[in-house]
């Protein structure tokens, strides 16, 4: 009997489990996971903390999902390495499964930064010292805030999940002080005219920036210091600065690594021909640019997953690339980022629309649109993606124009 193995729980390795047993009735499944946690989704986790989403929304799949599928579920277990060469891997309490098919989803960990007098415990620095990831990260801060009551809450990050968290614990009637190493907020997805925009909001909401600055120092448990001299008081810190992909475990052997990350062809296959890998853990190729990226978004990492399984069960299904997005719905406005809006390229057309309420930003290149940038009035979004995804011409742009 094939034996198909799943490294993770994450949103692609959910993709890979559903799509397998669909087109393979027959072969052995095993899905192991270092979480204690039937799969959750972390998208949903800021509103599990402010309580608008219950737990049985963030979990998406119960125990009767893998027992229905047949799927054999090991939770609370760590992979300690893959070896390719003989096609299994090591568990950390040195067990040995063996593989036909092998399938990484163990998406990331976060960056935890290097600073004077913290050591790490656990994820969980100083009793008031937290990072932002998982569901353990989640109820620790949520706990923390239901036991402490704390008035004053540092984040440190200004990238989309900080600026979500700081949406979510802002409405809970918390001083906010956001740490920004940037002159703006999520320099990567917006332009400074965008960027002015929403941090107007988040200043009526009472938002503190801090803005140039990188914390080199706790001290007394919350007491902070940063690279320019100036310090500050607070009742809790919450790293928001960005994440890693978890493959330890592919430590000396020949999976190709690039940037970090795994390198994954168009069917979603490493480099090693029964290997396979999807969501944020891996490199897939970005449609406009051609470059090597991680994409981070849930829908595309469930795609990446499905398409793995059509490949392992010798269906071949090809996946496109990947438009890179970002989107949110932030201090109560939506804003979606797409393609290269920060950095367009020098020979192209910047198109700008905005009034009180909304701000829209268009790149065309070529008679084609290449990228956009939208906050507030989002109603064409479909149709600008379509647009880029089909390489239209852009006079369907007129209306938009004049």
């Amino acid at each position: 009997m094939k034996k198909i193995v799943v490294i993770g729980s994450s949103a692609a390795a959910i993709g890979v489990l559903i799509k397998l047993r669909q087109l393979d009735k027959e072969s052995k499944i095993i899905c192991i996971s270092k979480s204690v946690h039937l799969p959750y989704n972390k998208c949903l986790l800021a509103d599990y903390i402010l309580g608008t989403a219950k737990e049985e929304r963030v979990f998406f799949k119960d125990l009767d999902f893998f027992k229905q599928n047949n799927i054999e579920l090991f939770l609370d277990t760590k992979v300690e390495k893959v070896i390719p060469d003989k096609n299994c891997i090591i568990l950390e309490n040195k067990d040995l499964i063996e593989y036909d098919s092998l399938f990484i989803g163990t998406g990331t960990s976060p960056f935890i930064p290097k600073f004077e007098n913290i050591e790490k415990t656990n994820r969980v620095f100083a009793k008031c010292i937290f990072t932002f990831q998982t569901m353990d990260d989640t109820q620790s801060i949520f706990d923390f805030i239901k036991n402490n009551n704390p008035k004053n809450v540092t984040i440190v990050g200004a990238g989309l999940t900080g600026i979500e968290l700081a949406d979510t614990i802002s409405s809970l009637d918390i001083k906010v002080n956001l740490v920004l190493k940037h002159n703006q907020i999520m320099p990567k997805q917006l332009d400074k005219s965008a960027a002015q925009i929403l941090e107007k909001l988040m200043q009526e909401r009472g938002i503190n920036f801090l803005k140039n600055r990188i914390l080199t120092k706790v001290e007394n448990d919350c007491d902070v210091t940063f690279s320019d001299g100036t310090s500050l008081k607070t009742d809790m810190i919450i790293f928001a600065i960005g994440n890693k992909p978890n493959i330890d475990f592919l430590q000396n052997t020949d999976v190709q690594i690039q940037d970090g990350a795994i390198l994954t062809n168009d069917q979603m296959r490493t480099n090693i021909k029964n290997i396979y890998a999807g969501g944020d853990v891996c490199l897939v190729e970005d449609i406009l640019t051609k470059e090597y990226v991680r994409s981070c978004t849930w829908p595309d990492a469930m795609r990446q997953g499905m398409i793995a399984a059509s490949n392992i069960c010798g269906k071949k299904e090809i996946y496109s690339g990947i438009l890179l997005t970002t989107s949110s719905h932030i201090f109560g406005k939506t804003f979606i980022s797409c393609g290269p809006v920060i950095n367009p390229p020098q020979d192209c057309e910047i198109i700008i629309k905005q009034d009180h309420d909304f701000y829209h930003k268009l790149l065309v290149k070529n008679d084609k649109l290449i990228g956009f940038l939208m906050i507030g009035k989002i109603d064409k979004v479909g149709f600008f993606k379509n647009m880029i995804l089909q390489k239209l011409s852009c006079c369907a742009l007129s209306n938009f124009k004049s």
